[in-house]
C-alpha cells in the first residue's frame, strides 16, 4: 500500500510508494495525517498530478483534464519544471547527506542536470514531465517523495 501524508490543514504534504519509502521521509507522524491509499491512487497523483483532497477518511485524486493545457508547452516550460525538481533534490541532498535513499536522489539530480529539454518536440499536450519520464524509462522521483 502507498501513503499520502497531509498537513494539519489537510493539504497534501508528501507521498510514499510503500512503508519503506514513507520511512525515507523522516516524518514525525504525530504531526501529520497519514492515509493508506491504493497504488492506483498513488500513481494517479504521481503520474497525472491531479489535485488531492482529504474529506474525513476519504482521499480523492481528481482527474486531470489534459485539454485544459496541463501538458508541457515548450522547452522553457519544461526547464522551469525540471528546475523545481532540482531544487527539491538539492535541498534533500544537502539536508540528508546520510539518507538511506541518497543515491537515488543524486542519480535523479544527475539525470536532470544532463537532460536536454530542447531536444523534444513540443507541445507535450497530453503529458507532464513525470509521464514523459515514465513513458521513456527515465527513473524519476516526484518532488513530494523527497524528505
Amino acid at each position: 500500500m502507498a501513503y499520502f501524508i497531509f498537513n494539519n490543514e489537510n493539504d497534501l504534504y508528501k507521498i510514499a510508494l510503500d512503508e519503506t519509502e514513507k520511512g525515507y521521509l523522516n516524518l514525525d507522524e504525530t504531526k501529520y495525517t497519514v492515509k493508506e491509499v491504493s497504488n492506483d491512487l498513488f500513481n494517479k497523483k504521481r503520474l497525472d498530478g491531479g489535485d488531492v483532497t482529504l474529506s474525513g477518511d476519504t482521499v480523492t485524486v481528481a482527474d486531470r483534464d489534459w485539454s485544459e493545457g496541463y501538458g508541457v508547452a515548450d522547452a522553457t516550460d519544461l526547464k522551469d519544471q525540471i528546475e523545481l525538481h532540482k531544487v527539491a533534490l538539492k535541498e534533500t541532498i544537502k539536508n540528508y547527506p546520510d539518507h538511506t535513499n541518497i543515491s537515488a536522489y543524486q542519480n535523479y539530480l544527475n539525470t536532470l542536470n544532463n537532460f536536454d529539454a530542447d531536444s523534444l518536440t513540443y507541445p507535450l499536450s497530453d503529458e507532464c514531465w513525470e509521464k514523459y519520464c515514465e513513458n521513456n524509462s527515465i527513473t524519476w522521483i516526484h518532488p513530494l517523495q523527497t524528505p
